[in-house]
C-alpha cells in the first residue's frame, strides 16, 4: 500500500514542470465504423490491469455526503485501470467509449441544494460505461451529478478531463472548470490531449490545419514539440492524412500509425529532479464494432504487444489480466482471471 501511495503523490504532486502527454484518436469510418486509438504517458510505474466486470453488479461512490451516487451496472465492459483505484480508459457491450486524460483546469462542481447525487470523479470512467449506451445519454447523465476531484491529501486533486465516443460516430469531451460542467459535442471532434481547455485546442486548429486537402502532405509544416498544442495538431493532421481501411485489422494497424506522432517515446529533460515530459507507458487501440483490446505496453525493459477480445470474455463473469506481464503476446483472451479488480473498493 505504502508504494501505491507514494506514486500517487508523485502523480499529484508533479507540479508545472512535469506535463502528462497523454492522446486519444477518434476515427469514423463509413464501411468499419469508428476506430479508438490513445497513449498513456506518465513518468512511474502505473501498474495497469485489464478488468472485465459483468453487468448487474452495485456500486457505490466513496464520500460522507448521504446523496453519495450508488448504482448497479446496466452494461458488461472492459477497462484499463491505474494505480489500482481508478480507470483511464474502456468502452462497454454497447460500443460507448470514455477515456481519461489530465486537465490542469479541472475543478469540483459547487455543492447544491438540489440533493443531486455525488460522484467522485476517479469513478467516472467505470460510471459512464455502467449506465450509458451513446454519448448523449452520457453527457445527459453526467451533467445531472455534482462531480468532484479525489483527494489524495489536504493539497492535493486528481485532475482530468474525460472523452467520449460511440459506435454511431459521436464525440464529445467533457470538462469542469471553475465549476461549471462543460461538454464540447460534435462528431467532428475527433483528437483530444490535455491542457488547456478544448475549445483552445479548436482555435489553434483552425490557425494551423491544411488550407485544402492538396496540402495534406509530407511537406506540410507541422510543430514538433511535445506539448499538448503541438500534439493536438499533429494528430489532426494524421487522421485528415489518413488512407481509408480496409478491414478492421488494417484500420487498428493505421490509427496506430498515427499514435508516434503523438506520443513520447522517451521521457524529456529534467527540471529540478522532474522530467519536464513523460513518456508514453503503453497504447490501447480498438474498434467499437469489433470490440477487440489492442495493447502496447513498454516500461523499463518490457515490451509487449497483444491484444483481448471482449466478445468472448463477456460471459457474465468478472475478468483480470495483469498488463505489464512480460510474456504477453499475441491473443491473451485466455489468460485472463476469474475475480474482481479493482471495483471490489466500490462495491456495495
Amino acid at each position: 500500500m505504502s508504494r501505491l501511495l507514494i506514486a500517487i503523490l508523485i502523480f499529484i504532486n508533479s507540479g508545472q514542470y512535469n506535463t502528462y502527454a497523454c492522446t486519444k484518436l477518434m476515427w469514423n469510418t463509413e464501411d468499419f465504423g469508428v476506430f479508438i486509438a490513445r497513449s498513456e504517458d506518465f513518468d512511474f510505474e502505473t501498474i495497469p490491469t485489464l478488468e472485465v466486470r459483468a453487468k448487474g453488479q452495485s456500486y457505490i461512490s466513496p464520500g460522507e455526503a448521504s446523496n453519495v451516487a450508488k448504482w448497479t451496472s446496466k452494461y458488461s465492459s472492459i477497462m484499463v485501470t491505474l494505480l489500482g483505484i481508478t480507470s483511464v480508459e474502456g468502452f462497454n457491450e454497447k460500443g460507448l467509449s470514455i477515456s481519461a486524460l489530465s486537465l490542469n483546469e479541472d475543478s469540483d462542481e459547487p455543492v447544491t441544494n438540489n440533493n443531486e447525487q455525488e460522484l467522485i470523479n476517479i469513478l467516472i470512467i467505470p460510471y459512464a460505461l455502467d449506465n450509458f449506451a451513446s454519448v448523449k445519454e452520457a453527457i445527459t447523465g453526467l451533467e445531472k451529478l455534482r462531480i468532484y476531484r479525489a483527494d489524495m491529501n489536504e493539497d492535493t486533486k486528481f485532475d482530468g478531463h474525460y472523452v467520449l465516443q460511440d459506435k454511431f460516430g459521436d464525440s464529445a469531451v467533457i470538462e469542469i472548470t471553475d465549476g461549471k460542467f462543460h461538454a464540447y459535442h460534435n462528431k467532428k471532434y475527433n483528437v483530444f490531449t490535455n491542457s488547456p481547455t478544448y475549445d483552445q485546442h479548436l482555435a489553434a486548429w483552425e490557425k494551423a490545419k491544411p488550407e485544402n486537402q492538396s496540402q495534406v502532405s509530407g511537406l506540410f509544416p507541422l510543430p514538433g514539440n511535445t506539448s499538448s498544442q503541438h500534439r493536438y495538431i499533429r494528430g489532426k493532421y494524421m487522421l485528415e492524412a489518413m488512407p481509408l481501411p480496409t478491414s478492421y485489422i488494417n484500420g487498428i494497424l493505421k490509427i496506430n500509425s498515427a499514435l508516434p506522432t503523438v506520443a513520447v517515446s522517451i521521457v524529456g529533460g529534467m527540471y529540478k529532479g522532474k522530467p519536464y515530459t513523460t513518456a508514453t507507458q503503453y497504447t490501447v487501440a480498438y474498434n467499437l464494432d469489433e470490440k477487440i483490446m489492442h495493447i502496447r505496453y513498454q516500461y523499463g525493459d518490457t515490451f509487449t504487444q497483444y491484444k483481448a477480445d471482449f466478445k468472448q470474455l463477456d460471459d457474465g463473469k468478472n475478468y483480470v489480466l495483469d498488463a505489464t506481464d512480460p510474456e504477453l503476446a499475441g491473443d491473451i483472451t485466455s489468460k485472463f482471471n476469474e475475480q474482481i479488480g479493482i471495483m471490489k473498493l466500490y462495491k456495495q
